[in-house]
Parts: structure tokens; sequence; C-alpha cells
């Protein structure tokens, strides 16, 4: 039997040469890497937000008693608002019985927020569902953008409602509810 002889055309011969070539100079090449380390000082004239509770949201003394129904409710304003405490939670003129507080005022929380003259700011307002002893206490949460005055202070008020949901656990007792106002820059 005879042998073939193996031939290869120039350009595979070509390929091959410089196949070996670059994986001959591959292996001499090295990389590396190096990093650079910068430091930044920034100063963009900008005062931080200082938000001041000036006055604590408050209700007057609630009561429930017999003849209260459930749903009656307080709000934390006062009675000359369209919302206070001049109505029962029914519409009807408040009561005992369809008011935790009639006729009786209660108060806003009030608030500054100091920042930087005419800058974009954001309000944010978390007033999460509690109950204790039979009350609930509710607000509305929300979040809304504002420019800062350039006096550098914006104010603004929050107002709550507590209502009873089940006389059954009602108790003289001092409640303590929790929300959150936050401002930051935009």
């Amino acid at each position: 039997m005879k042998s073939k002889k193996y031939t290869q055309s120039w350009p595979v011969r070509l390929a091959l040469a410089l196949t070996l070539t670059l994986a001959f100079i591959t292996n001499k090449a090295l990389a590396e890497q190096y990093s650079v380390d910068v430091t930044v000082s920034a100063s963009l004239d900008e005062v931080p937000v200082v938000v001041t509770q000036t006055q604590a949201m408050t209700f007057p003394t609630i009561s429930v008693l017999s003849d209260t129904l459930e749903g009656a409710d307080c709000h934390s304003i006062d009675i000359s608002h369209p919302n206070g405490n001049s109505k029962g939670f029914d519409g009807t003129a408040a009561t005992t019985r369809n008011s935790l507080c009639p006729n009786r005022s209660g108060t806003p929380a009030s608030f500054e927020i100091t920042g930087t003259p005419n800058a974009l700011i954001r309000i944010s307002i978390v007033m999460p569902v509690q109950t204790q002893s039979g009350v609930r206490f509710s607000g509305t949460g929300y979040e809304y953008d504002t420019v800062v005055p350039s006096s550098g202070m914006y104010k603004t008020n929050l107002s709550g409602t507590v209502a009873l949901v089940d006389k059954s656990l009602a108790t003289t007792a001092a409640l303590s509810f929790t929300y959150d106002f936050s401002a930051i820059y935009q």
C-alpha cells in the first residue's frame, strides 16, 4: 500500500504560521490593572434640611359613654374647621353618641422645615393605622414636593383622627400613637 503525501496549500500554511506566532507572542505579553484614588471635596452651599415640630398634635380628652356608637370619632383640629368636632361621624350635630369629643378642639401638629432657600424638597408623611383599647388612630399619609421659600423656612400642619372601633375594649388610659414626618432635598 502506498502512502499518501499530505500537502497543505499556502493559505493554510500561512494561517498555521500566524496562529503559532500569536501563541508565542501571547505567552510573552503581560497586563496589569492599576487603580487611582481621587478625593472629592464638594461645597454646594446647601444648608442641611432640619425638621422641627413646633406644636405637638393633641386631642381633647375623648369620652366613651354607654350611648357612644362605634364609629364615633374625634379630630386633632379646631371645631371651627369644616372637618372639626362640631359634627359627628354621621354628619349630624356632635353629641356623645356620634362623637368622642363633641364641640371640643384638638390641635394639629405644626412643623417648620429649614433648608437652602429655593431648594426643592419632598415632604413625606407616614401615618399607619394603629389600634389600642378599641380606639383607632389614623390620618392621611402622603408625599409632596415643595420649594423652600426665600426665607429658608417652610411651615406645614398635620392632623389625625381617633375613632371608636370596639367599644368593649375601651378603658380609661393614656394612649400613645406614632407617625413619621420627613423632608429631603430632591
